[in-house]
């Protein structure tokens, strides 16, 4: 069985956005404000990935791509509960 699991922290992200969902969204440490950031983009929605953004590059390298790109930050607590749910699931 093979799970992919790249959008993880965009979904779980949007589970309480539910206004973002099919637009380019990310998620990382910075707010999006920055002009310089360089802070990494830990997920990357499908939508994100078509303007060529990827997990890894930095926030203003993916705001030149996409200058309408919507930031939102980790949510530690949320994905270790959606990730137990999740691994439960498959377990069963």
């Amino acid at each position: 069985m093979h799970i992919d699991l790249d959008c993880f922290f965009v979904s779980v992200g949007l589970l309480s956005r539910p206004h973002l969902r099919g637009k380019a969204t990310v998620v990382t440490h910075s707010t999006g404000k920055e002009v310089n950031s360089k802070s990494d983009i830990a997920s990357a929605s499908y939508e994100a990935r078509k303007f060529g953004i990827r997990n890894g590059m930095w926030v203003s390298s993916a705001k030149e791509l996409y200058p309408n790109l919507e930031v939102i930050p980790y949510d530690f607590d949320e994905y270790r509960r959606i990730s137990e749910l999740f691994f439960d699931t498959v377990a069963s």
